[in-house]
């Protein structure tokens, strides 16, 4: 599913598609410039998906100046008001929804957008801006030393001598070392967890 979030005015342009590439998403960029007024500047914010980024959208893009991306942080995808939708879409139609078939499941997503477009309400960050911050500076004291750990790990390789790996976990090749690794930055990170919260 496709989604786009009018923030001032609470619509929802939204598609099913079985798929989500690049042809998908340019058919609902397609989708949503032929429903937003011509002359209008569109702003779209989304995540660090491939999709978003391939060249050939990013050539859609050159080709149509009213639309102006802007990409969220990584791991950030809560900024994204959109996200809202897609949590009260889950609670409310399809965490106890039994659908026997897609085109069951997609009628009840469909009905959903229908219903928020019926009685549309603009989005409003509730959050006062200095607990969110609080909240992420205290993400990072907790994370801080799981980051030493992570960016700075020296572990013994399956068939060589011991070496140090330098950034993400995950860009490691061995399977086995990678998860090894893993489960090392995950216990780390779990205690630490755990003396912060006594602390």
């Amino acid at each position: 599913m496709f989604a786009a979030l009018d923030v001032l005015e609470g619509k929802v342009i939204g598609r099913c598609m079985q798929r989500h590439r690049r042809q998908e998403f340019i058919r609902f960029l397609n989708a949503i410039k032929a429903e937003i007024p011509v002359g209008k500047i569109i702003h779209v914010v989304l995540d660090n998906y491939a999709t978003h980024k391939h060249p050939k959208v990013r050539a859609w893009l050159a080709r149509h100046p009213r639309f102006v991306f802007h990409f969220t942080p990584k791991s950030c995808s809560w900024l994204n008001a959109v996200e809202t939708l897609f949590s009260r879409l889950t609670r409310r139609r399809l965490k106890r929804g039994a659908f026997r078939s897609i085109v069951e499941l997609q009628a009840a997503i469909n009905r959903f957008l229908a219903e928020t477009n019926a009685d549309p309400k603009p989005f409003v960050w509730t959050a006062h801006p200095d607990r969110v911050i609080a909240a992420v500076q205290r993400g990072m004291q907790v994370l801080e030393p799981v980051t030493r750990i992570v960016d700075r790990l020296e572990i013994t390789n399956a068939v060589g001598p011991i070496r140090s790996i330098e950034g993400p976990c995950f860009r490691e090749k061995s399977r086995n070392v990678a998860y090894r690794l893993g489960y090392k930055c995950s216990r780390q990170f779990s205690q630490s967890l755990r003396s912060s919260r006594r602390a």
